[in-house]
């Protein structure tokens, strides 16, 4: 089979696919995408919320709660505090896998039915944050707000992906940098501002 051009049916762009891809889709059993690959890991991707926040009701205590999970998310969302409680018992969620049924139905079905910790924060003794509430995917963080993806940082704000780093605002991948102000990829480094 020969190179095959198509149009993505979200982003109109062409695309190439390989005769290797059409024998893999072939053994795979399932037809050529329509979309082209950059879509298709947008839409893979697009379940996972790392930075949006949600006003919630923690379903076991009834607390409210700063969550990455909407309202409308089907599963039982708890605050951290349930969370790695023993307040509730995972093993009562176990289910015996049916070949009858498609494995994937049955893992949709207890994603679903199985409790989520509203956010994804240090909880261990030396990754456990402190006065830094709106923050994810983040461990050992002292005094700040509306970082993701970060750890062991102090004084950090609106960053995503720093790493025992202090003082710094609007910083993307920065490691042990001080007083920083939009930094991008930064290693060891003090006072960095940008220039116009």
């Amino acid at each position: 089979m020969n190179k095959e051009t198509k149009q993505c049916q979200n982003c109109k762009q062409e695309f190439n696919i390989e005769p290797d891809d059409f024998s893999f889709y072939e053994k795979m059993g399932v037809p050529a995408p329509g979309l082209c690959p950059n879509c298709r890991m947008k839409r893979k991707l697009v379940w996972r919320n790392e930075r949006i926040f949600y006003k919630r009701i923690c379903d076991l205590c009834g607390k409210s709660i700063i969550t990455i999970f909407h309202q409308r998310y089907p599963s039982p969302i708890y605050c951290i505090e349930c969370y790695h409680s023993d307040k509730w018992d995972p093993y009562s969620y176990f289910e015996k896998y049916d070949s009858a049924y498609p494995f994937f139905e049955q893992f949709n079905k207890l994603m679903i039915r199985m409790p989520k910790a509203a956010l994804m924060i240090g909880t261990a003794e030396g990754t456990l944050n402190v006065n830094s509430e709106y923050i994810n995917f983040a461990g050992g963080n002292k005094n700040c707000y509306l970082i993701f993806n970060s750890t062991m940082n102090e004084d950090c704000s609106y960053s995503r992906g720093i790493i025992k780093s202090r003082n710094t605002l609007d910083t993307y991948f920065t490691v042990q940098v001080e007083s920083c102000y939009e930094g991008i990829n930064i290693n060891k480094s003090n006072s960095v501002i940008p220039t116009a």
